[in-house]
């Protein structure tokens, strides 16, 4: 199957690239015609609307084929839902994992992973880096928090395997991660190496759990993470993805995965700190992996290609590594991909944003924010004399997956549909002294008050400002807009709800049911310390 390539095209079939810009230019051409390319990943710099999007992917696979591809591009993307989604913009705003697990109704979760399939599939997008798979289980986690379904094992496999068979049945290739799992750390390594110090049995009825049962789901790919697992390896400085211990010892041996391993981006910095992108690579080749994804740097992927191909005529890895990586990766699109799909299509179908995909994904929303306290004291019910004021914390808190932030003054504009005498207030993730002692002033003039708080957990300002407004002994409320575990920060304020992303649907569904119009229904699927229900 292979022997029709050369050694640096069966090379390029296993590199995962990213690329500059809105539309196919010389340089992506040029790896596609000289090197043949198999893979590509989107991120947000590559999209602007779902016809751009459209003709970008088709221009794309019009160049695979006109220079001699056998098979189709995979072209990838982060369509997680909630906080991490690539497309935005005309697409169905569809929720996250945790805010799913919050439903805890399986064939919701399964009619998400369908839709967002759907509407991938008619953009030309045929394979999605989802789902999360990590459990949960700690609080201080800065990079999966809400992108998880939770902290049970059991509930992340179920809902796991509902999003992976949504995908299935639209023909959308799925991708489990992060293996062996990130839920348990407290670094994001995006930044640096997070490091997992269990044993192997807690591991097994934790962290791989999902895996294990979303392997018997026929998952397409596995995803693995930039993570330590010092059972799995004693030398600290082995990340998973590139250990053999884990992706052959682990996945591939005891836990019987023959299909893809892809890795996470190798210019993370826990990659990048301590092998190098380009030789964690080849480590990652090494250990057991097909996919090898450079997300931005051209200079790395051409520098990987040479490293590759001198690893190979040097004998530092037999080609017959390479052989067995290219056959999976072709195995894979022969089972997903066509060039009847890849045909240059230029209308995007009405199903893309429709009323129908967006009423289901409102419903959920609205099935899904959560009421951690002061049930008793909803609906907020006022006088038209009376006055509320909501305060938005703004700023840059994302984690280092995320390329764009939510609209957090959308809790003003919502609150102001309900009530005319709305105050409203925006400040930075970290006010300092003198901006928290002038909210106050003014939130004593306020018979209500509600804070859209913003990952409050990890900065401390926000915490403070909250404590203050409680000492007016108002009418507090507060939302948390990015992650549930803000109520550890102020466990007796009033009124708590969360609405797990800052998205329009989550903010107007929070809303909504503050003011009555719903009535709360979301489960917390997270153990909330000082949790008073």
């Amino acid at each position: 199957m292979n022997n029709h390539l050369s050694l640096r095209e069966k090379i390029g079939q296993l590199f995962v690239i990213g690329f500059a810009g809105t539309e196919i230019s010389g340089e992506i051409i040029e790896m596609i015609e000289k090197v043949k390319i198999g893979s590509v990943c989107l991120f947000p710099r590559n999209i602007e609307s779902p016809e751009q999007v459209l003709k970008l992917t088709s221009d794309l696979q019009t160049a695979a084929k006109e220079n001699g591809h056998h098979l189709p591009l995979l072209i990838s993307i982060d369509q997680e839902n909630g906080i991490v989604r690539r497309l935005k913009r005309g697409v169905t705003e569809l929720p996250g994992s945790m805010l799913l697990g919050a439903v805890d109704n399986l064939e919701a979760t399964y009619q998400v992973g369908k839709i967002t399939a759907q509407e991938l599939k008619a953009l030309g997008v045929n394979m999605n880096l989802a789902p999360v798979l990590d459990v949960n289980n700690n609080p201080n986690n800065p990079v999966i928090g809400v992108r998880s379904f939770g902290e049970n094992p059991e509930k992340v496999a179920e809902h796991g395997k509902a999003f992976v068979e949504g995908h299935h049945e639209v023909g959308v290739i799925t991708s489990a991660k992060h293996f062996p799992g990130h839920g348990d750390t407290a670094i994001d390594s995006h930044k640096g190496m997070p490091t997992i110090e269990y044993s192997l049995e807690h591991l097994h009825k934790t962290e791989l759990f999902p895996f294990s049962e979303v392997l018997k789901a026929d998952t397409d790919t596995v995803l693995t993470g930039h993570l330590h697992f010092s059972e799995l390896d004693s030398k600290h400085s082995i990340p998973a993805s590139v250990s053999k211990n884990v992706t052959t010892g682990l996945l591939r041996e005891k836990m019987g995965f023959q299909g893809v391993v892809i890795t996470d981006s190798l210019e993370m910095d826990a990659v990048a700190d301590s092998f190098g992108t380009v030789e964690g690579a080849l480590q990652a080749l090494k250990a057991g992996a097909d996919l090898l994804i450079f997300s931005h740097t051209r200079s790395l992927q051409k520098e990987g290609l040479d490293r590759f191909e001198q690893a190979v005529r040097q004998g530092e890895v037999s080609e017959e590594v390479i052989d067995r990586a290219v056959s999976r990766v072709w195995n894979l699109k022969q089972k997903y991909l066509s060039w009847d799909d890849c045909s240059n299509q230029t209308q995007v179908p009405s199903l893309v944003g429709s009323k129908k995909h967006k009423d289901f994904a409102q419903l959920q929303y609205n099935r899904g924010v959560t009421v951690i306290s002061g049930k008793e004291e909803i609906p907020l019910s006022l006088n038209s004399k009376e006055t509320i004021l909501t305060i938005s914390i703004t700023g840059d808190s994302k984690t280092g997956v995320e390329e764009e932030q939510g609209s957090e003054p959308l809790l003003s504009q919502k609150v102001s549909v309900y009530h005319k005498n709305v105050m409203k207030k925006e400040i930075d993730l970290e006010p300092n002294q003198n901006t928290i002692h002038d909210i106050c002033k003014e939130a004593d003039k306020a018979d209500v008050i509600i804070v859209g708080t913003n990952n409050a957990y990890r900065f401390r300002q926000q915490i403070d400002l909250v404590n203050e407004l409680e000492k007016l002994k108002k009418n507090l409320i507060v939302i948390a807009l990015r992650n549930p575990f803000d109520f550890m920060c102020f466990p007796e304020v009033p009124v708590f709800i969360t609405s797990y992303e800052p998205t329009d649907a989550a903010v107007q569904s929070s809303v909504d049911i503050l003011f009555g119009k719903l009535n709360a229904r979301g489960k917390l699927p997270v153990t909330m310390p000082n949790n008073r229900e």
